[in-house]
Parts: structure tokens; sequence; C-alpha cells
């Protein structure tokens, strides 16, 4: 992996050209070079894939002129922010199939007609607690309880070892809670499921982030981490 400094022409870079894969960690910007994955298929993968082509598909397909019209004119008037923090004005499908994906990691149905607006409430901090004795404890707890009814998702990644920090796109969603919460969350049945006993001196990491239960839009996640004791 070799690391790069971009002059006053060119000061960032992402994605890829060709089989040079351009990224930025804490300590800069890096280029590597791309290894395709391999694609074992799992149910998960497979749910994702499944639910991208219906909702695809859903849009010339399903939901009519005037549906389609109604995305196209939230779009028109949202914001969001790309991989460099720049802000860009998404296409109408690019929010219906947004919104369409959180309601479908919320087990909810997908609205065909647009919303009035995008808004959330945020969880603004998440505080995660850890320890293998006695069965083992493992808890987050959120800064601000979301509205009721709306919801609340946690996900985790794999536990890293104690002198790592980068997770990385390793997060899958964990669980799904209903707001009003009574903090702190206990997850740790799923997380053990998923990833195994909790052992000391693993790493633990999550990300908690709001789907408004109207709207199905999300908020931004919040990260939280802890070293098992």
């Amino acid at each position: 992996m070799a690391k790069i400094q971009f002059s006053a022409l060119l000061s960032d870079a992402r994605k890829k050209i060709g089989s040079a894969v351009f990224s930025k960690s804490r300590t800069g910007n890096y280029v590597r070079i791309k290894k395709s994955p391999t694609q074992p298929r799992t149910s998960a993968q497979r749910s994702v894939r499944s639910a991208f082509s219906t909702n695809s598909k859903a849009w010339p397909g399903t939901l009519t002129a005037a549906e389609r019209a109604g995305w196209n004119s939230l779009a028109a008037s949202s914001t969001r922010k790309d991989r460099f923090g720049n802000s860009f004005k998404p296409t109408g499908l690019q929010l219906y199939q947004l919104c369409a994906r959180n309601a479908q990691t919320c087990g909810a149905a997908t609205l065909a007609s647009a919303p009035a607006n995008l808004d959330v409430d945020s969880p603004i901090s998440a505080t995660l607690t850890a320890h293998s004795a006695a069965g083992g404890t493992l808890t987050v707890a959120v800064g601000t309880n979301p509205a009721a009814g709306d919801y609340v998702i946690v996900a985790a990644a794999a536990p890293i070892s104690a002198g790592r920090t980068f997770v990385g796109k390793l997060y899958r969603v964990l669980e799904v809670f209903t707001g009003p919460v009574s903090p702190p969350m206990n997850i740790l049945s799923a997380y053990t499921t998923k990833f195994g006993t909790l052992a000391t001196g693993q790493n633990i990491n999550v990300l908690v982030y709001y789907i408004n239960s109207t709207t199905f839009a999300a908020s931004g996640k919040v990260s939280a981490q802890a070293i098992c004791t």
C-alpha cells in the first residue's frame, strides 16, 4: 500500500481507476491494488441484492408517474453528502431506493408516495459497555431518545484486537429497536449469536442510527467502541 500526497490541483481521490483504489485513513491518503473479493453469497447478501433489484424494478414498473414526480420533487429540495463531505442533489430514484431499503431494514412496507420531508431525530451520541464475566454484558446507551414509534438500528462488527481502530465496512445490522427505548439497550444475545461469546480484551464496535417510522429517512450514524473487560 503506497501513501500519496496530493497537489493544489488535486486535493483528494476516492474509489478506483483501473486496478488502483484511492482511499484515506487517519494517517493520510493512500492507494492500493484492487482485489476482487470472493462472493460467498450468504443469505444476508442475497437479501440485500434481492431488495435492491425489487426496488429498482418498482421505480418504472410499479410506481405511477405522479409518484415518481413526487420523489423527484423531494429530491430537488434535498441535499446529501458524498464521501468527500461535499453536498449534492440526489435523484428521485436514489431517494426512493434509500427510503425503501430503510423500510425493509425495519421490516416495514415501502412507501410508494414520497414523504413531505426527510426529517428524523438523531441519537447524538452512543456509549457501549462490554463485560465478559457472569455470562457477559453488552449494552449501548444513546444520548437522545428517538420519537415514539421510530426505529433504532444497532449495527456491529466482529470483534477486533485491542490495538486496532479501523473497522471499515464490516458493520452488519445487529438489532432493530422501536422507540422510545429504555437505555441502555441490551444487545448481548444478538451479538453473541452473530459473533460468538464475549472475551476479555476484545475491541467491540457498534454504529447506532434512527429511522423515522413515517418517512423512513435515516439519521447520521454515531459510533461507539469498548474494550471488553
